[in-house]
């Protein structure tokens, strides 16, 4: 779904990230769909 993309670009815009943050997502759709992503910000 965009809107994980989205919330990462609007996040990063405003500098809520620094090096080395774990930062993690949640998306989740119609039905069963759903998915997850954890990661280091560099």
């Amino acid at each position: 779904a965009a809107s994980v993309a989205i919330a990462l670009d609007e996040a990063n815009r405003e500098g809520r990230f620094k090096r080395g943050d774990n930062v993690a997502f949640a998306g989740f759709g119609a039905g069963l769909t759903w998915a997850s992503l954890v990661l280091k910000w560099y």
